[in-house]
């Protein structure tokens, strides 16, 4: 948690537009111009791994 944060700090101290703090939203950042038959089944898997923890 103090790594988000010091994260954003440093993201609004550099004057950046976003902060990707941890690995899965640099993740799904990066999916998000894939296909839909390839991106839905791998959220659907996050979401569900998400969830179950």
């Amino acid at each position: 948690m103090a790594s988000v944060v010091a994260q954003a700090y440093e993201g609004i101290h550099a004057g950046a537009l976003e902060v990707l703090a941890d690995d899965l939203t640099r993740d799904l950042k990066a999916r998000l111009g894939t296909k839909a038959e390839d991106f839905y089944p791998w959220m659907h898997a996050e979401l569900r791994a998400f969830f179950a923890s």
